[in-house]
């Protein structure tokens, strides 16, 4: 109804996005992982798919906390394309086990769709905080970051991005920028600078 209708959105920072987890990047990485549970907002059939193009033999995809009720169609789909480098984790992480996936991750793949869009993803939040770059669809608010503070990885909107995405995704100056950029959110996110801005 047109009495109801969104004039605007304001956008305001999120306290979440200035946890420091950073380290220095690790070049040697190779893995790029998706942290599930899988559910209606965040499919995997993305991540799987960038899999299949991807034969570079270069790379290791690691699926974390799925769900019990994915692992046989995921274990199927592996199987029939014979893409042995797609490794499954469905148990528990201690903090640091699950930081120390985040941080030897190469590239993080966000799939939330459009139903997900103005919604803050806790992974997103955990991307930043470790200044992982992303894999992600071009939704809000990962696109108007990007907007802001620059490149901070790589968008798609259908499988020929995805296979656009494998052609750049090995380059580490674009890497390091991503890096640098998601630094930047961080320390403009702390907790000082955001009540320093409302007060």
């Amino acid at each position: 109804h047109k009495k109801n209708a969104i004039r605007s959105i304001k956008i305001t920072k999120h306290h979440l996005l200035g946890r420091k987890r950073y380290l220095p990047a690790s070049k040697s990485s190779m893995e790029i992982s998706f942290f599930g549970p899988i559910n209606i907002a965040k499919s995997i059939s993305s991540f799987l798919n960038l899999a299949k193009y991807d034969n570079s033999g270069k790379h290791v995809y690691n699926i974390y906390n799925p769900g019990k009720v994915n692992i046989v169609p995921i274990q199927t789909f592996i199987n029939k394309h014979s893409i042995n480098y797609v490794h499954i984790i469905n148990e528990y992480l201690s903090e640091a086990q699950f930081w120390k996936a985040i941080r030897g991750s190469k590239y993080i793949m966000l799939t939330h769709g459009n139903e997900y869009s103005g919604k803050l993803s806790g992974h997103l939040c955990d991307c930043i905080s470790a200044a992982v770059p992303i894999i992600s669809r071009r939704i809000s608010p990962n696109r108007e970051l990007a907007e802001k503070y620059g490149d901070i990885g790589y968008f798609y909107d259908n499988m020929a991005d995805l296979k656009q995405i494998l052609n750049n995704i090995d380059n580490e100056k674009n890497r390091e920028r991503q890096r640098l950029n998601m630094i930047k959110i961080n320390r403009d996110h702390r907790f000082d600078i955001i009540a320093h801005e409302y007060n």
